[in-house]
């Protein structure tokens, strides 16, 4: 029986995550379909608010610098993600390919060269996603450092809250500051996670690529 590669260790968080964010090709058109809206729901909902943020304070150069590295994160993430979409057909050419691939192995030392590349593709995945990742949890934990500060070092007032970045909900936003954070907490790691997703499948797309030249040697 032909091995799946897919269900591999190498390429199994990989396709995992294709499936949270409804691109895996083999998935049921409605299933996949409906997690795409979900997914697209998420990042539009965070990078409107700060669309608008950015148009009433378009004559302030600071907060302008505050807007656009998380507008440019959303807005690329939306990019790659509709990418992927268009070229959904080609991306599960990929994949046969690659399968046919490994099943068309016939010699032990082509093997084991495929089991080298596949282990620095998914080194590679691994280090680049804990990266991106534990970055972004230091971005997130930045709103607990007043409280932290106030447990530590209390002063005779509260410390001001810190705020993630510019929105406008066209609300009180000191009101309705818990509420905001939340909403931060659900989408951000969606929009990041679609970028993960996409440059791990493409590393996985070449690291492939480079162990077929690497056997044909």
């Amino acid at each position: 029986m032909m091995m799946n590669i897919f269900e591999t260790s190498y390429f199994r968080t990989s396709k995992r995550l294709s499936v949270l964010f409804g691109q895996w090709p083999f998935l049921p058109p409605i299933r996949r379909n409906c997690i795409r809206c979900v997914v697209f729901m998420f990042i539009s909902s965070i990078l409107i608010p700060k669309l608008i943020k950015l148009v009433e304070v378009i004559h302030d150069i600071d907060s302008i610098i505050e807007c656009v590295p998380m507008i440019g994160l959303h807005i690329c993430s939306l990019t790659k993600f509709f990418n992927w979409i268009v070229n959904s057909k080609k991306m599960k050419h990929l994949l046969l390919r690659m399968q046919t691939d490994w099943n068309n192995l016939q010699y032990s030392q082509d093997i084991e060269i495929m089991h080298e590349f596949y282990k620095r593709g998914r080194l590679f995945t691994k280090t680049y996603a804990i990266a991106m990742f534990s970055i972004l949890g230091l971005y997130l934990a930045s709103p607990s450092i007043p409280k932290i500060l106030d447990i530590i070092h209390p002063l005779n007032e509260s410390r001001s809250r810190i705020y993630l970045y510019q929105t406008e909900y066209f609300v009180d936003q000191d009101e309705y500051y818990l509420m905001i954070l939340i909403h931060a907490y659900m989408t951000v790691p969606i929009s990041l996670g679609v970028q993960v997703f996409v440059d791990n499948m493409f590393a996985m797309y070449i690291h492939h690529a480079c162990g077929l030249f690497a056997a044909l040697k």
